[in-house]
């Protein structure tokens, strides 16, 4: 097993995660060979460490864990995640679905939204599109641009009903507007549903002139 030291010594880019100035409290422990780290937060970022930077599965799930048993919902949903990818055992899926349950329960965004995407295809779940777009707004409430826009999206191309189209449209717009702004880039995807929209007479009246419009838009963005 390999051993994992903090020191002022090579590997540097890990004195970013375990700095004094972030108030990190750190021990060495040498059975099983990795450092303890005594600090909620401090312990979710060993976990993103090791399986952002060194692709270590093992000492993330080890750090994800312990920090997920402190409370933090961030690491529950990353170690729900890390299960679903990596196991190939059934109870470990369904702990792992558990998990990501659990953060998201507990407003982590990153869980919110993976089991709105989850429900909405049916992987591992049942299809249940009112589930996913539970979790969708629930992430979308968050203000996170992608999410919002994620919710925005999955809101149109499911709905069913004019009043449907139309509180889809509106949160079209809404992120139109986040997009004006450059936080986020969405490759022309609102604009070609609100050219459906207008093809179709979707939430608006029919009107083959914006439609054309929209789809205008839409392939500018897309430098096509």
């Amino acid at each position: 097993m390999r051993v994992y030291i903090v020191a002022i010594i090579e590997p540097p880019e890990i004195l970013s995660y375990f700095s004094p100035k972030n108030n990190f409290s750190i021990t060495r422990q040498f059975q099983p060979h990795i450092f303890e780290i005594v600090n909620l937060n401090a312990t979710h970022l060993a976990g993103v460490f090791f399986n952002e930077q060194y692709d270590d599965v093992n000492h993330a799930i080890y750090f994800y864990s312990k920090s997920s048993d402190q409370g933090n919902s961030a690491a529950t949903g990353e170690l729900g995640y890390i299960l679903l990818l990596e196991s190939k055992y059934a109870d470990d899926k369904k702990r792992a679905l558990d998990l990501l349950t659990t953060a998201a329960k507990k407003d982590n965004t990153f869980s919110q939204v993976l089991l709105g995407r989850m429900y909405l295809k049916g992987d591992l779940l049942e299809k249940d599109e009112v589930k996913s777009l539970f979790w969708l707004k629930k992430a979308a409430a968050s203000q996170d641009p992608k999410s919002m826009a994620l919710y925005a999206l999955t809101l149109f191309r499911v709905a069913s009903t004019q009043d449907e189209y139309k509180t889809a449209i509106k949160h079209l717009e809404q992120v139109m507007t986040l997009e004006k702004k450059g936080l986020i880039d969405l490759a022309g995807a609102p604009e070609l549903l609100l050219s459906k929209a207008y093809r179709n007479g979707l939430g608006v009246p029919v009107d083959i002139k914006k439609a054309e419009e929209w789809s205008d838009k839409a392939f500018e963005k897309r430098g096509e």
